[in-house]
């Protein structure tokens, strides 16, 4: 989709550089200026939308540091208790056949713009057939005769005239005016117009732009060659070609643009030098835009400590002063408020840590927090994902097109990761991939071990591979399933969890965990059914 929004961007440049000129400079005699502003403020719209600069910018976020045991607070029973693992909630992806019209649309775009390139090309060629017979002058022009077609025009320094239909004075006073135009290499801009309005031919704004450019070369043109034959006598000869017409857009014509125009351009007082100041207020609307969409401001957290209590500035409270939202110590009052509606979190609960993001929006009524391009610290795991949920209610967090990187250096790249930090514990899930078969050195005997899964990650040795989510591994005749599955080459050991084996000529059984040496092809069930 970058294409797209280049273009949109783009487009946008040209809207608010062409409003500036017909705002500001399009009454100004200073054609040549003119000139430039519309080639340069083309360039620029597409130059600017593909720049990229980062500005990082620190919040920061204050810590309260509270110790967790005080000698003060007794456990109310001594009687042992036991730890429960919380239910894991399974999310399945399934991969549905969609419409690509992103694809769509950017073949759409590229055979569109294709077409208008082969026709500029084509007309191209032609007029340069028509360039083969010329007669050249003094002034370094190449005369060519036409009689039908387009003629009294010019394209670089071959002229196209009719000869019947000018006096010799009229002659001399075109060959002036396109000397001009081949002088001043207008052709050259013509060219690079027919390119902008074959990327950018669904913005009307440029073809506004293709116009202006063309008048203020006839401007520039006319203004010289007035100088010698007298306004008046030139605008008599305009008057009289206006009837001429051609269709070739790469030629510029002696009569094409608006005569009406021309001819009053002609007798206008001329801007006096003080005006070129006011290009220079084009200079705040190309830094606007730059910063509108080529900066991006880029947030990360510092975390600085406010308090540090002691663990006897904690006061234990009945139950009455427990509803106030205000905790206030022993020794100092602390400026952070616990409201009543704070979510509660366990003991083995995790805070991430947010290093940096693109952009963040919120929903601050159902507490959902969604940043792009995020980097995240999740105990001793760093996060990166394109795109990153976070529930603060239900203390979810989905990480979409991520990868997980551990402290050892493993790396985990899936769709979609989900994190409870309620307990730490987290799922990748990666959407069906094709079955894969993988041979390990160590069982160079022969013993080859197929598998897939949800998503798979290696060791940094690559010796332990680790399947998650609907995993699957075959070992000779031997299929185990499980939801995650731990194959090690070096030990020569297969571990599943939640897993069902099913070998030839033998039922399935499930068992919690099931152990599996490759070397001597038997298993150790632990929590097995043994009676399905």
């Amino acid at each position: 989709m970058e294409w797209f929004i280049y273009l949109v961007k783009a487009s946008a440049c040209t809207v608010l550089f062409f409003g500036f000129y017909l705002l500001v400079l399009r009454r100004l005699t200073f054609f040549k200026f003119n000139r430039f502003y519309l080639l340069g403020s083309l360039i620029l719209s597409s130059i600017i939308p593909a720049l990229q600069f980062e500005i990082k910018r620190e919040i920061e976020i204050k810590e309260i540091q509270i110790p967790l045991v005080d000698p003060n607070l007794k456990p109310i029973s001594d009687a042992p208790f036991q730890m429960i693992n919380p239910v894991a909630v399974e999310y399945q992806y399934i991969d549905k056949p969609e419409i690509n019209w992103e694809k769509i649309g950017f073949y759409f775009y590229l055979g569109i713009t294709s077409l208008i390139i082969l026709a500029c090309a084509w007309r191209l060629v032609a007029l340069i057939k028509c360039t083969r017979k010329y007669v050249k002058t003094n002034d370094g022009l190449k005369l060519v005769t036409k009689k039908k077609g387009f003629t009294n025009c010019s394209f670089f320094n071959y002229v196209f005239i009719d000869e019947n239909s000018l006096s010799e004075n009229e002659l001399q006073v075109l060959l002036i005016h396109e000397r001009v135009h081949a002088q001043q290499l207008h052709s050259v801009d013509k060219i690079l117009l027919m390119l902008f309005k074959a990327l950018f031919w669904f913005n009307p704004i440029i073809y506004l732009f293709d116009k202006a450019l063309e008048q203020t070369h006839e401007y520039e043109a006319d203004d010289i060659t007035s100088a010698d034959f007298g306004n008046q006598a030139y605008a008599n000869l305009l008057f009289r070609l206006a009837v001429a017409k051609n269709d070739m857009p790469l030629i510029h014509n002696f009569v094409k643009s608006p005569v009406k125009d021309r001819i009053k351009m002609l007798f206008n007082s001329k801007s006096k030098n003080m005006k070129k100041l006011m290009y220079l207020l084009a200079l705040p609307v190309v830094f606007g835009l730059v910063w509108l969409l080529s900066v991006e401001v880029v947030y990360a957290e510092k975390v600085v400590p406010e308090y540090k209590l002691k663990s006897g500035d904690v006061k234990v409270m009945d139950s009455a002063q427990a509803k106030s939202n205000t905790i206030v110590s022993q020794k100092q009052k602390i400026k952070r408020i616990v409201r009543s509606d704070t979510v509660k979190r366990s003991s083995r609960s995790v805070i991430p840590k947010i290093n940096s993001f693109k952009k963040i929006t919120g929903d601050t009524k159902n507490k959902i927090s969604v940043m792009q391009d995020a980097v995240i610290e999740i105990k001793s795991d760093v996060l990166r994902a394109e795109s990153v949920e976070w529930n603060k209610v239900t203390n979810i967090l989905k990480a979409k097109n991520a990868s997980l990187t551990n402290d050892l250096g493993d790396k985990t790249l899936a769709k979609l990761i989900i994190f409870d930090l309620n307990t730490g514990n987290y799922k990748s899930f990666s959407g069906k991939q094709d079955f894969k078969e993988i041979e390990y050195k160590p069982f160079s005997e022969g013993s080859k071990v197929d598998y897939k899964g949800d998503s798979v990650r290696f060791s940094k040795n690559k010796s332990i591979a680790y399947i998650y989510g609907h995993a699957e591994a075959s070992v000779d005749q031997t299929r185990i399933i499980g939801s995650k599955i731990l194959i090690n080459s070096a030990d020569r050991l297969l571990k599943a969890i939640n897993a069902t084996i099913i070998s030839k000529n033998q039922k399935p059984i499930k068992a919690d965990s099931i152990y599996y040496d490759i070397s001597t092809s038997k298993a150790k069930l632990f929590g097995a059914d043994l009676n399905p």
